[in-house]
């Protein structure tokens, strides 16, 4: 009975269980999808002193097979993963080798692109001096004298290459058309590239311009051999002048001696390069141009003003000292403790003055005379 049923219209059952199984295949086939996406690059957290290129790849291509509802399941969780160990300063080839957030089953990736280029930059920070530029000229029988910046430097920070190009900055121009009387100028500090990072806590710089009327009681002067004396030389560093002397133009009311203007001012250039304690490496490398101030310390220079300084910048050259590392590094005694009279004794004694090198204190002696030139 149950084979006769079975084998009526045996043709047309053959036929519908074809076509169930045509539709299943079809029905299952449908979900199945092909479709390319951009998952995101995550890259790690970098040291102190390195950052990103803005120019790196944010995400990357890639072609995605399987089932529509996992791929739609997991879509969001996909992403590529830099390796921190990989990376160094400069510019970095980094193989895909895995797509995270797959899940075990379902998915197949094909990667559409190469390897991801990734551009490491070293940070760095520089003090450059704060200049300004003037046009024009004051009225007749009136005269610009001097100008004070304030503050005169500002420290910046960014990528090696950016920074290397800026040596100073320039606030703006002052036009002294017209200026009859000393008047002070403001500006604010910007025009700053974007990847550059201002770390001066001054955001605006002050420029006070003197401006004098000429008479014939002005007299304008000039004194030689002026000493120019290092200025924040970092432990560790020594620094060698193109000029250790310079010539300073001004002008006075009265006639001064050489011996007046040598004690009343004191000119000096910024050394600002630093070691590193470990490389033994001086930061910036190579030599620097500074440009040389003059202060007046002394009230009897009130009137003087100062219109030019011969030259204006130094070339400041910087090498190790040769016993910086037995400073840094202090010997362990093997000795056994001293017996503490003889420290007491040793402490009680006048240090010999015999064995001090030449040029660590400033020497008091009689006044010289230097030629000033009316």
């Amino acid at each position: 009975m149950i084979l006769r049923w079975i084998f009526e219209n045996w043709q047309a059952k053959i036929l519908s269980f074809g076509l169930a199984i045509l539709l299943y295949l079809n029905l299952q086939s449908s979900k199945i999808t092909t479709r390319e996406h951009y998952i995101p690059i995550r890259y790690p957290k970098l040291g102190k002193n390195l950052f990103y290129s803005d120019k790196n790849k944010q995400v990357y291509n890639v072609k995605l097979e399987g089932h529509k509802e996992i791929i739609n399941l997991h879509l969001q969780d996909l992403h590529i993963d830099i390796n921190e160990d990989e990376l160094s300063p400069g510019t970095n080839e980094i193989e895909v080798k895995k797509v995270e957030g797959l899940p075990p089953k379902g998915i197949r990736v094909k990667l559409l692109e190469g390897p991801i280029k990734v551009v490491v930059d070293t940070l760095e920070s520089r003090t450059i001096p704060i200049e300004v530029g003037f046009e024009k000229e004051p009225p007749p029988n009136y005269m610009k004298t001097s100008h004070q910046v304030s503050p005169s430097t500002l420290t910046i920070s960014g990528p090696k290459k950016t920074i290397d190009k800026w040596n100073r900055y320039i606030a703006g121009k002052i036009n002294l058309e017209d200026k009859r009387e000393t008047f002070t100028r403001k500006f604010r500090i910007n025009g700053l590239p974007g990847n550059l990072k201002l770390l001066s806590k001054a955001r605006e710089v002050n420029v006070k311009v003197k401006i004098v009327k000429t008479s014939s009681d002005l007299s304008e002067q000039m004194v030689v051999g002026v000493p120019v004396r290092c200025e924040g030389l970092k432990k560790g560093l020594e620094a060698e002048l193109s000029k250790k002397k310079i010539s300073i133009k001004f002008y006075s009311p009265s006639n001064l001696n050489s011996f007046q203007i040598m004690q009343g001012i004191r000119a000096t250039v910024p050394c600002l390069n630093t070691i590193d304690p470990e490389t033994l490496e001086i930061k910036p490398a190579g030599e620097s141009i500074e440009k040389v101030k003059v202060n007046k310390i002394s009230a009897d220079l009130k009137n003087v003003d100062i219109i030019e300084i011969i030259p204006e910048s130094l070339t400041v050259k910087y090498s190790i000292r040769s016993n910086y590392k037995k400073d840094t590094k202090k010997p362990i005694s093997t000795q056994p403790d001293e017996d503490p009279k003889k420290e007491k004794t040793d402490e009680n004694k006048q240090p010999d003055k015999s064995d001090e090198k030449p040029g660590t204190e400033e020497e008091v002696g009689p006044p010289q005379e230097f030629p000033v030139e009316n």
